[in-house]
This record gives C-alpha cells, sequence and structure tokens, in this order.
C-alpha cells in the first residue's frame, strides 16, 4: 500500500482486497477502500492484473472489479490506482492485493474434538458425537451461485449430502480415513444458460482410541510386613497409554494426582511392585492417560505387623 498525498490531517491510503481464492473460470472480487477519501469527490480506480488488464471505474470512497481467470492456476496480482477524478488526473494513492487461483475447489476441513499430539498426530475418542465440516473458500459470487453436493467416505460408510457438515460416532478403534468429494454446479459467467463442474477433495487421518471407564486391580492388598506388593493393573480402552502410581497417605484428597515421571505401555495392562519399610495403612493413586481419556483410582494398602 502506497501514501502519495495528505488532505488537511488525515492522509489518503488505498487498502485493496479480495475474496479468494479460486479455481479458473469463476470471478475473484477486488475491492479496494480508499481511507480518508472526501465522500462529496468522485475518484478514478484503476485495476491492473499480473496479465496486463486493465478496468477503470469511477467510485467514491470504495469500488469493485471482478476478473475470470482461464488459462493457468497459480499466484496472481491485482494492482489498484486511486486517482482524484478532476482534469488533470490527481494520484492519491495505491496498493496491490495477491491471491491464488486452484486447481480443485479449495478450502479446509474441520474436525472437532481432536486431539493433536506427537509429530501432528491427530486423536479422537470413539463413541462421541464428531461434527465434521468443510469448511469452502471461494468467492462470494460463486458460493451464491453455485449448488454443491458432498460425497462422505468414512469407517466404509459412502453417503453423499446437501450440507457440509455432518455429525458422526466413529466404533471402530485405529487409523481412520475421512474422505470428502465436494462436487460444484457453477454457472458459465460468459454464458450464463450453461454451467461448469468444479470438484474438491478433501481428507484426514485420525486415530480412534477407545476411552478408558475403570482401572481394574489383581493382586493383594491386605500384606503382612516384609511381604513386597505386587499388583496387576488392566484397564479396558486403546493403548498405548502413560501411568503413574503414588503411595501416599492414607487421609486426604488426591483427586488430581500428578507425576513428574511416566511410565508408558503398549496395552492398558502394567505390573506394579513395592516394598513398603514400615507397617501401616497407606494408599495407592494410579493415574492412567490414553489421550483421549484421564482416569485415576485410589486403593487402601494395610501392612499388618505379624509379630
Amino acid at each position: 500500500m502506497n501514501i502519495f498525498n495528505y488532505e488537511g490531517t488525515c492522509q489518503y491510503a488505498l487498502n485493496v482486497t479480495n475474496d479468494g481464492p479460486a479455481t479458473l473460470d469463476v470471478p475473484v472480487t477486488v475491492t479496494a477502500q480508499l481511507e480518508c477519501a472526501d465522500r462529496q469527490a468522485k475518484y478514478l480506480y484503476l485495476f491492473e492484473d499480473d496479465a496486463r488488464r486493465t478496468v477503470q471505474t469511477v467510485s467514491h470512497e470504495r469500488a469493485s472489479v471482478s476478473f475470470i481467470y482461464t488459462d493457468y492456476t497459480g499466484v496472481r496480482t491485482v494492482q489498484v490506482t486511486a486517482y482524484l477524478y478532476t482534469h488533470p488526473l490527481f494520484l492519491v494513492a495505491s496498493g496491490k492485493t495477491i491471491f491464488r487461483i486452484e486447481e480443485y475447489i479449495p478450502g479446509t476441513l474441520d474436525i472437532s474434538g481432536i486431539i493433536e499430539r506427537k509429530r501432528g498426530r491427530k486423536f479422537l475418542k470413539s463413541g462421541v458425537s464428531t461434527n465434521i465440516t468443510v469448511h469452502l473458500q471461494y468467492p462470494e459470487q460463486v458460493l451464491h451461485d453455485a449448488e454443491f453436493a458432498y460425497s462422505w467416505n468414512i469407517e466404509d460408510e459412502h453417503f453423499t449430502t446437501e450440507n457440509s457438515n455432518i455429525v458422526h460416532r466413529f466404533t471402530k478403534a485405529g487409523p481412520q480415513w475421512i474422505r470428502v468429494t465436494v462436487a460444484g454446479r457453477i454457472p458459465s459467467y460468459s454464458n450464463r444458460n450453461m454451467f461448469r463442474y468444479k470438484w474438491g477433495y478433501f481428507d484426514a487421518e485420525v486415530t480412534v482410541k477407545d476411552p478408558i471407564f475403570n482401572i481394574s486391580i489383581n493382586g493383594n492388598t491386605y500384606l503382612e510386613h516384609g511381604q513386597l506388593l505386587d499388583l496387576d493393573i488392566t484397564c479396558n480402552g486403546s493403548g498405548p497409554v502413560e501411568y503413574c502410581w503414588k503411595v501416599l497417605p492414607p487421609k486426604g484428597n488426591y483427586t488430581n494426582l500428578t507425576c513428574s515421571d511416566l511410565d508408558t505401555a503398549t496395552g492398558c495392562a502394567f505390573p506394579i511392585l513395592y516394598y513398603f519399610r514400615d507397617s501401616g495403612d497407606y494408599l495407592l493413586a494410579i493415574h492412567v492417560n490414553n489421550l483421549v481419556t484421564s482416569l485415576q483410582r485410589d486403593v487402601e494398602v494395610h501392612i499388618y505387623d505379624g509379630r
């Protein structure tokens, strides 16, 4: 954005924006907004793209022009220059905007409830409602004029909707692909009696994990002093899991156990071995986390003196 002149204490500036990205054969609208414009005055706006096409329009503080590209995809630039519409013309400001012309309908695939961890891998919890939405990033006029259909492939299911949003409940643990094909029936802007079809392709891989609902403990927690605490811990839910455990005084609130060191198990199963130096009552707090759920279970341990 270049600035050329002052009007009183206000400085001319030209803000140039666009509603891209787009594909070939559809209009991209470039808008120029002149700051500090005199609303009673008229301005000549000269729009020029990198293909040397120029469009002139006379307006007040705002002007818009649409460009349609039919030859090749890639980055495009439009330069706009504003003149005070007098004789002779008086240059007041200029600016430019950059956008992309894509091969396929641009947009994003958004998934609710995603937990991103470990090198960008995406994790979801099974058995819960997940919102999946395709957000098309297409020019406003095209979104208004066109009709879109969405073809979904999720967990071996295939179906088509007119809506860009669905709610899905994943039932299978493990890696899953979400694939969406978008078909757009778009008017031919050179001949409104004809239509063109444009396509968009979106996908995402997620790892679905079953949540942990309970922690099971197998072993004796009523021991004679000198015996070793030897427990087998299992839980439902998908592995791998991170876990930790602590031996604590029997009285107290330990609902939010925190551990500085976490161990990892491939499945939701691990042992606990511990020797108590003194007899008495203890609390064993066990914490398990598999990314989609976090669960804690407290167990009383009694060490009696056999002498």
